[in-house]
């Protein structure tokens, strides 16, 4: 192994700084004229920018191009996400009212709703000569009731009137014919007869004979007990006696005592 040669390592080394100085130096000048380049291309750059700007000033709109054709319908792209919801539009105005639908079925039976208020019952009034009785109203007249169809002044019954009700017969009452007669042939329903110290009513008309399916025992009459003796009563005035009797050839005269007379012919008596 050869030993370490330094004056050689020496001059190595001056010669490598003399190098990087050389390249130190034209870096300077290089970066120098690239400072001067740049500096220079600053100054064109605004000279063209404002000299653009000054004729951009001067430029109008032209009129407007001729629209293209319309071109190709391009490839579907992906599904977007869906985007947010829009606020609500104004409500229309309402349509005109479709034709009616068919009546659906029936529906299930609702709940029971809450009792309603008592209702109030307008008695019928009577009606009088030439009122108006308005529609819904209902009037007496005549013993029969009816309900105005009409404001109406009409008397019923009328066709502006709905009968309500009609007045109806008087029932029989029956009469009191005193003792049966099985000869008479009249007796109706409610006719009232005595017999044999009873009272029987009949229970329909032509009842028969009484006693019978036709009659019924309405009071039967039973002997009482004697009553009390009662008071002594004032003295009366005085009767009518006999005063004098007497035969005149064939008349006997009973003469009384206020003078009246009564004559038998005994005559009469005897032939």
């Amino acid at each position: 192994m050869s030993g370490l040669d330094l004056n050689g390592s020496t001059a190595l080394v001056e010669s490598i700084k003399q190098q990087l100085g050389n390249v130190r130096r034209d870096w300077r000048v290089e970066a120098a004229e690239m400072r001067a380049q740049l500096a220079e291309g600053m100054l064109e750059l605004q000279r063209v920018t404002a000299d653009a700007r000054a004729r951009l000033s001067t430029i109008t709109d032209g009129a407007p191009g001729r629209d293209g054709k319309d071109g190709r319908d391009g490839v579907d792209g992906l599904a977007g996400a869906p985007g947010r919801d829009g606020i609500d539009g104004k409500d229309g105005a309402p349509g005109r009212a479709g034709v009616d639908g068919k009546d659906g079925a029936a529906g299930l039976p609702g709940e029971r709703g809450e009792p309603g208020l008592p209702g109030v019952f307008e008695a019928p009034a009577v009606l009088k000569p030439g009122q108006i009785t308005y529609r819904g109203k209902l009037v007496y007249h005549e013993g029969s009731t009816f309900c105005a169809l009409c404001d109406t002044a009409a008397t019923p019954p009328h066709a502006d009137f709905q009968p309500v009700a009609f007045k109806g017969r008087d029932a029989y009452p029956g009469r009191a014919l005193g003792l049966f007669d099985a000869k008479r042939t009249d007796y109706r329903a409610l006719d009232v007869v005595t017999l044999n110290g009873s009272e029987w009513r009949a229970v329909k008309d032509a009842p028969g004979p009484c006693p019978g399916e036709g009659w019924m025992l309405g009071a039967k009459g039973v002997k009482g007990k004697p009553g009390e003796r009662g008071e002594k009563g004032e003295r009366g005035p005085p009767g009518i006696g006999l005063a004098h009797v007497e035969l005149v050839e064939t008349a006997l005269i009973f003469t009384r005592t206020d003078g009246s007379a009564l004559s038998v012919d005994l005559a009469t008596l005897i032939g």
